[in-house]
């Protein structure tokens, strides 16, 4: 997030001041991985793309995908220094690829990518059986003859069917195709759309559940259809004209009240709080975004639900979680900004896709340069600390050569979280301070330069300026 975000350097040293008006909670992190190795892409030098989470032998999986495959991390093994616990390299790999995407189903993970290359370098459907992990993972099902490319996928588990959107297959472009995973390693297509029943428009994302699909398509709007026989699908509703509509990119449905969360992939357009009651009249009768002082620039991207909370990853702000216990009434409580830097040169960047374990309610998400990130679960403050008041911190020396100290003006009762930036929003450097006055010894490879120090937890949220 970048409230309240400025610089202000003088006497030698960095000044930032922070009024906090209301509280929103600072999520923490835990665990950040990054493989500098990685190439990014071509179109916005993003290494990475989506984020998923399964479990499988009682056992809580990440999942993110790069320009290379997908990365499968052990949650537990994190803090004992373990990096990854699998790797599947993608059929298309390098720097056209922008779009990976995933769904877990009955022990396997179903991935698929938006880009083909050329004909050696094709994008296919792939299946990967889960039940050899954390040792191993198989690819028992890698094709193009169902799918060929697609933007992403959805299996509704109650079900067994597996939805890919945006599809190309057989030279084809396809608005949606459908597939029984009856047997889970060798899907079987059940239609394919637009057809003789209905003229779908091209679809980028959906949520699906017991045969009802939301499906976002894009400029043409929002379509609700029920394929409880998938070869005779039924149109009940559509949402084609809104205020604030743009790009119809994502969505997801409330757990237990008539409401779809609609985000438009465009700068500057809040996400849409739809009644879905009825769907001959569906209507978006609120809207709510990240709070940003650069509202203009602000784009949401993915969400997900769990229990009370809409967890959404907006490029630029990045995580923010909000209460949606009164479902037409969202409420923002807490954030983290894996790309804390103030700059919009870039149309896209920073925080790619979110997920929240529905066990552990452990939280994970994807930043396109920065790699994965896991926090812990979040847990409403209860601490009122310093809510009205402005808080000052000094870092100084500045320029600095090993070390610089960090003063806070006023007694803090709960640990520091301190990272350092560089400017294109990199994670450099993690630790945890209890006391309001300490020194940070930044890696010893940093060269001369500004960078970004952001001190936070449940009191404070800072973010300055340092100089090498």
């Amino acid at each position: 997030m970048k409230n309240n975000y400025h610089y202000l350097l003088c006497l030698g040293f960095g000044l930032f001041s922070l009024a906090t008006t209301a509280q929103i909670d600072q999520l923490t992190l835990t665990y950040n991985w990054d493989d500098p190795n990685i190439i990014g892409t071509s179109f916005y030098d993003n290494k990475y793309n989506e984020v998923w989470g399964f479990v499988q032998g009682g056992q809580e999986y990440a999942v993110i995908g790069s320009t290379e495959g997908v990365h499968f991390f052990n949650m537990d093994d994190l803090e004992s220094g373990e990096i990854e616990a699998a790797f599947v390299q993608g059929t298309a790999v390098g720097g056209n690829l922008i779009h990976r995407d995933y769904h877990d189903y009955q022990g396997y993970l179903y991935t698929v990518a938006d880009e083909n290359q050329n004909a050696s370098n094709v994008s296919t459907l792939q299946i990967i059986d889960l039940s050899g992990l954390p040792q191993s993972t198989q690819i028992v099902y890698q094709s193009s003859d169902l799918v060929e490319r697609a933007h992403n996928i959805f299996i509704d588990t109650l079900s067994g069917t597996l939805y890919a959107m945006g599809v190309r297959a057989n030279s084809t472009f396809y608005s949606l195709r459908i597939f029984s995973l009856a047997n889970p390693e060798q899907p079987t297509l059940l239609t394919s759309l637009p057809n003789a029943n209905l003229n779908l428009p091209y679809v980028h994302d959906g949520y699906i559940e017991n045969g009802i699909g939301y499906f976002n398509c894009g400029g043409a709007g929002l379509y609700v259809v029920d394929f409880t026989e998938p070869e005779n699908p039924v149109l009940l509703g559509t949402l084609t004209s809104y205020q604030d509509q743009g790009y119809n990119h994502s969505g997801w449905v409330h757990g237990t009240e008539p409401v779809y969360y609609l985000a438009d992939e465009n700068h500057g357009l809040r996400i849409k709080v739809v009644d879905v009651s009825d769907y001959t009249d569906m209507d978006v009768v609120n809207y709510f975004d990240a709070e940003t002082d650069y509202p203009e620039e602000s784009i949401p991207h993915n969400m997900i639900v769990l229990d009370d909370y809409l967890y959404v990853s907006y490029y630029f702000e990045g995580v923010q979680v909000y209460d949606i216990s009164d479902a037409y009434n969202p409420v923002r409580v807490a954030e983290y900004d894996t790309y804390p830097i103030v700059d919009f040169t870039d149309d896209y960047n920073g925080n790619w896709g979110v997920y929240p374990f529905p066990g552990s309610k452990r939280i994970i998400a994807s930043d396109m340069r920065n790699g994965l990130f896991v926090f812990e679960p979040y847990e409403p403050s209860t601490s009122s600390t310093n809510l009205s008041q402005d808080i000052q911190a000094k870092v100084y020396p500045m320029p600095f050569e090993s070390t610089f100290h960090v003063r806070l003006d006023q007694a803090i009762n709960n640990d520091i979280q301190c990272e350092l930036y560089d400017l294109t929003g990199k994670l450099l450097h993690r630790e945890v301070q209890s006391t309001g006055s300490f020194d940070i010894i930044p890696p010893s490879n940093l060269k001369a330069g500004s960078y970004l120090l952001r001190l936070y937890n449940d009191e404070i949220n800072i973010t300055t300026k340092v100089i090498k």
